[in-house]
């Protein structure tokens, strides 16, 4: 199957300008014809079409092709919703369920809580606004976390029964003034195969860029992470942005973070710089300079 964003109704030879590179364009659209198309699927006939013909996998063809016809619809929108990229004022966190009940159950819980640590660093130093959410009737949020939730102004934490983060208190913040145009989420947390794939299904109905934080999801045993790590890869490929559909993106903190600075001369890039050399040291297994208490000892992370 063709790709779904490209339009052309009667001419198809643009589709196959990649195939004869030397040739300038408009004397292919005055000399080449329908049968040139079929002559060179003929010629790779092993290869899937959209790789023989060199067209983007962001497109997608929706109708039939015959020796003698063919049509391309359009749809410039799921092009431009898969490759929009996030921005320090065009996006929101989500901190889903990171609770001290969990603490010792969670595969590599010690190694989430840190990257969420520097997620909600970032959030701080960068004003992004930031909905936390708590399972109830589990214990509250982990104690390395609170100190950048409590009584932060760009924070709003939320009790919750459902599974999903998607409550109708949330859906109501969301709403508010400081959420507007902001519609890339940032979603990390547990578990992956339950509140956080829940949420990130509801956010894509409601047509937003979730960004899942690969780094910091997990869940209690293995098979159910992997189970959910799937799905979420199965999303990921699915063509999203139309019907008013969102995006699924597969990424990890550090990835994020510098997409959403984009340059090293963002002004506040300087300011995350000790969050990311600590996190880059938790990952090792080691401890970064700016963790290390002043007896020389290493802090907690």
């Amino acid at each position: 199957m063709l790709p779904r964003c490209l339009s052309a109704s009667a001419a198809v030879t643009p589709i196959i300008s990649s195939a004869l590179p030397t040739r300038p364009l408009a004397r292919l659209l005055q000399s080449t014809s329908l049968r040139t198309l079929a002559t060179a699927s003929t010629h790779f006939k092993h290869r899937p079409l959209s790789s023989r013909l060199g067209v983007s996998k962001c497109v997608t063809a929706s109708t039939s092709v015959t020796a003698r016809t063919m049509s391309i619809t359009a749809s410039p929108s799921s092009c431009s919703s898969s490759l929009s990229i996030p921005s320090v004022d065009g996006t929101f966190f989500l901190l889903c369920d990171i609770q001290e009940t969990f603490r010792g159950k969670i595969l590599g819980y010690e190694k989430l809580i840190a990257t969420s640590k520097f997620l909600m660093q970032c959030a701080e130093t960068l004003d992004v606004p930031v909905i936390v959410t708590e399972q109830r009737p589990f214990k509250p949020t982990v104690g390395e976390l609170l100190p950048f939730i409590e009584g932060k102004e760009h924070v709003q934490s939320f009790s919750k029964s459902r599974f999903s983060m998607m409550t109708d208190e949330v859906r109501q913040c969301l709403k508010s003034n400081r959420f507007t145009n902001r519609k890339h989420a940032l979603l990390f947390g547990i578990e992956a195969h339950v509140c956080v794939l829940q949420t990130s299904l509801d956010l894509l109905r409601e047509g937003y860029t979730v960004h899942l934080v690969l780094d910091a999801i997990s869940s209690q045993n293995e098979v159910d992470r992997q189970a959910a790590m799937e799905r979420y890869r199965t999303e990921a490929l699915k063509q999203r942005g139309v019907d008013g559909a969102g995006t699924l993106i597969l990424t990890s903190a550090e990835s994020f973070l510098f997409q959403m600075l984009a340059d090293a001369q963002h002004p506040k890039f300087k300011s995350l710089l000790p969050f990311m050399k600590e996190l880059a040291a938790t990952k090792k297994g080691g401890v970064a300079p700016s963790a290390t208490a002043n007896n020389g000892q290493p802090a907690k992370l």
